[in-house]
């Protein structure tokens, strides 16, 4: 028989990451205030497979859960109880969180857009694989203002302030594949979306004007502007 959420061991519940922040690994079927961050005015908030981020009025990040693969950006592979601030982006006053299934994202004020945690199949946006422990501007996209991002389990995409949408990363475990999250073979490539291979730095999507939705488990979402205009 299926038992309620409140009486499953807390090993069975995705709060054994700690990704609800409350600093412990309880299970609550009901929402509850984040102490950690009581004081703060919290203007945004990015929920990933195993962590979460969140973002204040003044545009500082902070990240807690699961620490694997650099994901958290705090410089380790430490899991955080607690949210606790991206100290490599305070000097950055940003406006956009984007948690991924292993990787997050955030948007500067300026329009830049900064990536950690795990590279495979260039999901980062930064040239190669490899991860990173630290938040780090994807130089591929210096050149414009990104207004709005997405992260998928594989890939990623971004949207300047002109409609134009880049995209990055691999279909493995994304877009046409049902993959696991780093291995599998690599999908064939579907209509204007990622080449198999793995796209290491951001590539533009000919002759598309994009508003860009968040993620949902695997899948980000970009929608052409005349599917838009015709709602």
């Amino acid at each position: 028989r299926t038992l309620p959420a409140r009486t499953l061991p807390a090993r069975t519940l995705p709060a054994r990451t700690r990704r609800l922040g409350h600093g412990n690994e309880e299970n609550l079927d009901l929402p509850a205030p984040i102490e950690a961050l009581r004081g703060e005015r919290i203007t945004a908030m990015a929920a990933g497979a195993h962590h979460s981020l969140a973002l204040s009025e003044g545009g500082v990040a902070y990240s807690w859960g699961y620490g694997g693969r650099g994901r958290l950006g705090h410089g380790d592979l430490v899991n955080r109880v607690y949210p606790v601030r991206i100290d490599a982006l305070v000097e950055v006053r940003l406006v956009a969180v984007i948690a991924g299934y292993h990787h997050s994202l955030a948007i500067s004020e300026g329009g830049g857009l900064f990536a950690w945690g795990n590279g495979v199949g260039g999901r980062l946006g930064l040239g190669d694989e490899r991860a990173r422990l630290v938040p780090e501007r994807v130089e591929g996209l210096s050149h414009v203002r990104v207004v709005a991002a997405a992260a998928g389990e594989g890939h990623g995409i971004a949207v300047t302030d002109n409609g134009d949408a880049y995209g990055w990363g691999s279909d493995a475990g994304g877009w046409g594949s049902d993959s696991g999250s780093d291995g599998g073979s690599d999908a064939e490539e579907p209509s204007a979306a990622l080449p198999p291979q793995g796209q290491l730095t951001p590539r533009l999507y000919e002759g598309f004007r994009c508003a860009c939705g968040p993620s949902s488990g695997r899948d980000s979402a970009a929608l052409n502007s005349a599917a838009i205009d015709a709602t």
